[in-house]
């Protein structure tokens, strides 16, 4: 069973040789890290189909979004397997702690472009592509 109050003890955050996880808790981590590797992956392969309909606002973003998942999936794998093998300083819990630190950091970044620059790329998108249809074309012969 799971003592929830060891979680809110700075000595169980803070341990140099922390006690080893337990199997369920190995592959739970394990999944989830290779599943923003993953989600990485899917986005890529969809920006490269999208290419053609995609601006360079999206690609932006998408590309803020897969550096972010294959980062942090990674180092999600590097401390799960240190933690795994039982390496002292690495396998420390407080590396999670920064690692959610960065996560949370890294989505912020990224929401942060998504309110300011690219709403507003699509506000401008839209209003140029409103106004263009009034404006004569140039005529082929």
């Amino acid at each position: 069973m799971i003592n929830f109050a060891k979680l809110t003890e700075l000595h169980f955050w803070f341990q140099i040789r922390p006690l080893p996880m337990s199997k369920g808790f190995t592959i739970a981590f394990t999944v989830f890290f290779l599943l923003m590797i993953t989600a990485k992956a899917g986005l890529r392969i969809y920006t490269s189909r999208m290419k053609r309909v995609l601006t360079k606002a999206d690609k932006k973003l998408f590309d803020l979004i897969q550096s972010m998942l294959v980062t942090m999936g990674f180092l999600g794998i590097l401390w799960t397997f240190c933690a795994y093998e039982g390496i002292p300083i690495l396998s420390a819990r407080f590396w999670l702690i920064l690692w959610l630190a960065g996560l949370l950091v890294w989505v912020y970044f990224i929401m942060r472009y998504y309110v300011l620059e690219y709403t507003d790329f699509k506000i401008k998108r839209a209003e140029r592509e409103r106004l263009e249809k009034y404006l004569p074309k140039k005529s082929g012969a």
